[in-house]
């Protein structure tokens, strides 16, 4: 029987590679360092950024907060929608804590519209901030008589002259009756310069129905001082035309004589001519 010696010495040869060949490729295996599942999503970012994944700046981020802080002119740390119903203006305007908070209330609510905008704009004239102050009279340049004319009466006994001056500034355009209607309230509450003020413009151009509210004031105020004021006013109204109210006169005698000479009130402002 002839023995193969071959196959006997080649098949243990084979398996001792086979053996040493996978333990080397363990020991590989070890030593190969770990890729960071993270790093691989970074640098694959690094080809393609979407919009999903790109990274938030940190002022978007703070903004998206609920108590994101709040920027100048915002009521409250969380803002009104500008479309928002305007449930009460005096509220909403004095909500902001600070002027630049109730600038915005006040801009917010104009544009909207409401029934007490006057009212809004009026207490806004008695704000702690000049310039919110000065906003709320001339916010009543852009709006109808029924809403800028309680504002201006307001505006025009305010102690603070800047508003005072801006409030003469709008009167000219609107009619008579509505330019007698807010002479009248320094009329009757103005003293001293507040007063004197309001007698200068009404002088510039002088008008019935201003000699109407001279007259109207004159007769019903308690203040004598003021009534005798009045009186030497409707005396240099007249004194153009040659007609010499007596030194003597009083609010009833002015009343009296006032109700024969209205109808002719353009001739009263007509000046004569100096006689030879």
């Amino acid at each position: 029987m002839r023995i193969r010696v071959l196959p006997l010495i080649v098949v243990p040869v084979l398996g001792v590679a086979l053996y040493f060949g996978w333990q080397g490729a363990v020991r590989q295996s070890d030593t190969a360092p770990a890729v960071d599942p993270q790093e691989s999503a970074e640098s694959a970012g690094t080809l393609k950024s979407s919009p999903s994944t790109a990274p938030v700046p940190p002022a978007a981020s703070q903004a998206s907060g609920a108590n994101a802080a709040s920027p100048a002119g915002q009521l409250t740390m969380q803002s009104i929608p500008a479309d928002a119903p305007v449930i009460d203006p005096v509220a909403e305007y004095k909500a902001g804590k600070t002027p630049e908070a109730r600038l915005a209330a006040m801009a917010r609510v104009l544009a909207i519209g409401h029934a007490a905008n006057p009212a809004m704009l009026t207490a806004a004239l008695h704000d702690e901030s000049p310039e919110v102050r000065l906003t709320a009279v001339q916010s009543v340049g852009s709006f109808a008589p029924e809403v800028a004319v309680p504002v201006l009466q307001e505006a025009a006994v305010n102690s603070d002259k800047d508003v005072r001056d801006t409030a003469w500034g709008l009167v000219a355009p609107y009619r008579a009756e509505e330019r007698a209607a807010i002479y009248e309230r320094p009329l009757s509450e103005g003293t001293g310069a507040v007063l004197e003020e309001a007698l200068i413009e009404m002088g510039r151009i002088p008008e019935k129905l201003g000699f109407d509210a001279l007259v109207k004031v004159a007769t019903t105020t308690q203040d004598a001082a003021k009534a005798k004021r009045l009186i030497e006013t409707m005396r240099e109204w007249t004194a153009p035309s040659g007609v010499t109210l007596p030194p003597d006169a009083t609010p009833k005698s002015i009343a009296n004589w006032w109700g024969q000479s209205r109808n002719n009130f353009d001739d009263l402002m007509m000046p004569r001519a100096p006689q030879q």
